[in-house]
């Protein structure tokens, strides 16, 4: 088993046979200046304090398909309930899969204990090595000052080409206040006979969420 950092700074490949590598829990703190705005009155939602770690940090992995068809989830998102306030969740949404790719749904693991995460799970939803209490992502409610969460996304295709996510998207309550952070979050899902070209194009998501920052 290899142990591996969550780090926004670099990317990370992880095959399909391989998902059984725990990272360690460590959070990258950024800062965004933008100031929110009631959603109401400005229509489309504005950033908010809830990923303010990742909002500067962009970053991607390699996912490598074993067969045809892929079933797996995502876990590498994480985030910290805020110190002063609960957050409900409205949504969460993968942006930017090709059309052969479905979103199986979408779960929030936490509060999470202190034996790191997972950051692939070879199933949805997954049905073993979890680090905190499992509920489905709409609707869920973050105490303030509970800890650490992860964001699971099951994923399902049939992929014959590279398709890459550009990032996830997540609409939360904050009292009457809606937010919308879209995470600079990328994943090259890889048929098995293409990994040398996917893993040669792994940085090129990482620099376009860069710029669109």
């Amino acid at each position: 088993m290899t142990e591996s950092q969550h780090s926004s700074a670099a990317p990370i490949e992880i095959r399909g046979d391989d998902i059984d590598r725990w990272q360690p829990l460590v959070l990258a703190f950024a800062v965004v200046l933008s100031m929110p705005l009631l959603s109401a009155c400005a229509g489309r939602p504005a950033p908010g304090p809830l990923f303010e770690h990742v909002a500067d940090s962009p970053h991607a992995y390699v996912y490598v398909v074993d067969g045809p068809e892929m079933e797996f989830t995502d876990g590498f998102e994480t985030f910290e309930a805020l110190d002063d306030a609960d957050v409900v969740i409205e949504s969460i949404r993968s942006v930017g899969d090709a059309e052969e790719v479905t979103v199986l749904g979408t779960l929030i693991s936490g509060p999470l204990g202190e034996n790191g995460i997972r950051q692939s799970f070879d199933s949805y939803p997954p049905v073993e090595k979890l680090n905190g209490e499992v509920v489905e992502a709409e609707g869920a409610r973050i105490p303030a000052g509970s800890g650490n969460y992860q964001i699971l996304i099951g994923y399902r295709g049939a992929i014959d080409e590279m398709s890459v996510r550009r990032g996830v998207e997540v609409t939360y309550r904050v009292g009457f206040m809606i937010y919308r952070d879209t995470l600079p979050a990328a994943i090259i899902m890889c048929p098995a006979d293409q990994e040398q070209a996917c893993l040669d194009e792994l940085g090129r998501p990482v620099e376009e969420l860069g710029d669109a920052q």
